[in-house]
């Protein structure tokens, strides 16, 4: 770890008590379009993350990634069914990760659609200073000049439909 200095605050969370990692908010982080090299540019810079995995780019024969992304989560995050369009190559600084892989001949069962695009913003309840969730329809410009519902396609996550 000492390769990686940012992942020795991230322990922290995981040697808490179970009574108060229960009660503890889900934390999770989830930004795409190269976002590491992007928009945290500071983070980047500082050379914990590789340019590249040269093992990454003779399996996949491919050059340096496309994208570099970052997510960030506790035990308590969970990510959705969902289809990757790139390679892939996952690190995980601290914890575990569960992955489920379907083979292709899985695609008749796993249907896509489109789905409105959201995104969780805390909202802190007046009474208690508890931090609840709201859920906010992500909306852009349309040339009328209302809002329009920004959709994306997602596997759908009630599988008996």
């Amino acid at each position: 770890l000492e390769a990686f200095p940012i992942c020795n605050n991230i322990d922290v969370e995981r040697r808490a008590s179970p009574s108060k990692r229960r009660s503890s908010p889900v934390v999770y982080y989830s930004k795409q379009s190269d976002c590491l090299r992007t928009e945290m540019k500071e983070l980047f810079s500082t050379n914990i993350f590789p340019e590249s995995f040269h093992f990454a780019e003779e399996a996949f024969g491919t050059g340096p990634p496309d994208a570099v992304n970052l997510w960030i989560g506790n035990e308590r995050s969970v990510s959705s069914m969902h289809k990757d369009f790139y390679h892939n190559l996952f690190f995980v600084c601290s914890g575990q990760k569960e992955f489920v892989l379907n083979p292709p001949a899985d695609h008749l069962f796993l249907h896509e659609g489109e789905f409105p695009c959201a995104t969780f913003t805390p909202a802190v309840a007046e009474m208690n200073n508890d931090c609840e969730w709201a859920v906010t329809l992500d909306q852009d410009d349309s040339e009328s000049g209302s809002p329009k519902e920004r959709r994306t396609k997602w596997i759908e996550p009630d599988i008996a439909k």
